[in-house]
């Protein structure tokens, strides 16, 4: 006679209805089951130990070779950018300062020196 563990497991009722419906018994069940999940599990083992796919390898190689492409013309595109950024602050910087010498200039105008009204020009 074998050695033999007892367990206690709870199953889904909707797989329990399953396997009477089919003629299991639960431990037949459990045990085929078990069974399956670990030679399952010895042949995935031995298959990813001995070595990866070639074409997967390639596949994610040249995959990886795209994005850092993308990336690359990304960087392009944000140096570029950072580029008008600071082209357009020199700019306010710029029309600041002139907008300040006017209305300083305009401030220094004595309040006497106003045209008539009836004068154009």
């Amino acid at each position: 006679m074998e050695d033999k563990k007892r367990v206690t497991v709870a199953i889904p009722m909707q797989l329990h209805r399953k396997l009477l419906d089919a003629g299991y018994g639960v431990t037949e069940a459990i045990i085929e089951g078990l069974e399956l999940l670990l030679n399952e599990n010895d042949t995935k083992t031995t298959d990813n130990s001995n070595s990866m796919d070639d074409g997967l390898l390639l596949s994610y190689q040249e995959r990886i070779e795209d994005l850092k492409g993308q990336l690359n013309v990304k960087d392009t595109q944000i140096g570029e950018k950072d580029v008008q950024i600071s082209e357009l602050t020199k700019a306010m910087n710029a029309q600041a300062v002139h907008l300040q010498t006017v209305l300083s200039q305009k401030a220094i105008e004595a309040p006497g020196a106003k045209k008539p009204w009836w004068r154009f020009w």
